[in-house]
């Protein structure tokens, strides 16, 4: 199976994941990604934070960024 690379994305700095997780495909990575966009949100917003241009970026076992899943479209089930 393929492994793919869950890096966090802040405003200010980029939060990289250096174990991954395999993966069936890319769709099972998206669903990955969403699920974590989801917790990190339901925590920045007990905390009160703005959201605004945090995101999880999907990178393949090539180092190619594949895919995104922003923070505030997980919350707003626009991706799920």
């Amino acid at each position: 199976m393929p492994r793919f690379y869950f890096h966090i994305r802040y405003p200010d700095r980029l939060v990289l994941d250096d174990e991954g997780i395999e993966c069936r495909d890319l769709d099972s990575a998206r669903h990955e990604a969403l699920l974590s966009a989801r917790d990190i949100a339901r925590g920045s917003l007990q905390d009160r934070q703005s959201l605004t241009g945090w995101c999880i970026e999907i990178q393949d076992e090539s180092g190619t960024i594949v895919g995104a899943a922003d923070v505030r479209d997980a919350i707003s089930n626009r991706m799920l």
